[in-house]
This record gives structure tokens, sequence and C-alpha cells, in this order.
């Protein structure tokens, strides 16, 4: 079970980035915990939400659904120099590149031509590079 937020975000940032249909059980985008059945299907705790968690996966999943690309499209992973959750998506011509931090400590990536499309969390975006801190995403026009 996971107790940071923040890497609960993430997980749930990367189901709605990553290749497939995300799935989310209901609560997941509240931060709701369950248990053991049946504890596990307790109704909807929404006097407990996390209202970060749910404006991040919200926006999130607008983004997925305005863009076919993350949809549909093939996943590649990227090899960085970071310690950062980082793959591609391409469809039909189009590439999207998208940098995730799980990390305690900040990832700094170096600026190309790529457009930033999406963003979510602490992120810095300096003159030469990009400075992602714990809990981060970025979500770039690929090169």
């Amino acid at each position: 079970v996971l107790k940071d937020s923040e890497s609960v975000k993430l997980v749930l940032l990367t189901l709605l980035t990553f290749q497939g249909m995300p799935l989310l059980y209901y609560g997941d985008e509240i931060g709701m915990e369950g248990g053991e059945d049946p504890d596990n299907r307790r109704a909807m705790q929404w006097s407990h939400a996390d209202e970060c968690l749910l404006a991040a996966v919200a926006k999130t999943g607008r983004f997925r659904k305005e863009h076919e690309i993350l949809q549909k499209g093939n996943l590649s992973p990227i090899e960085t120099e970071e310690h950062l959750l980082a793959f591609s998506r391409s469809y039909k011509g189009e590439k999207l590149n998208v940098y995730l931090n799980f990390h305690e400590e900040q990832a700094l990536l170096p600026k190309k031509k790529e457009a930033i499309l999406f963003w979510e969390g602490e992120v810095d975006i300096e003159e030469d590079y990009l400075r992602i801190k714990k809990g981060g995403m970025i979500i770039t026009s690929g090169e």
C-alpha cells in the first residue's frame, strides 16, 4: 500500500498516460484506501477526499481524452541519466514524451526544442532545462 500521496498521484498519472485502457477502482481518484474483502467495497468517502489528487487525476484524464495518441499510441521507453520513469507515445506520425519523478531528489532534463504540453506537480521550466521535483510530471512534444 502506498502511503505517500505524491507516489499515489504519480501511479494514477502513469496509468492515465501509459499504453492501454486505464483502470481505476472507484475511490482511487480521491485517495481512498480499501482493505480485505468486504472492506474493499466501502461506500465512496467524499468527506475524506484528497482534493489535490482528484484535481490531478481529472486534469490528466481530460488531457488523455483530448489526445488520441494517449488512447491508441505505441509506447517506447526513454533512457535518461536522471531517476525518472520516462517513455514516449507515438501514433500517426505524432510523438509525446512523458517524464515522471518518483524519486526524492529533483531531476534535471536538458530543455530541447520540444513544446511543453502538460505538467502536474512541482515543475520548474528554466531557460536551459526542466526541473522536475518529486511527484512532478511533464509531457512534451516528441522529437
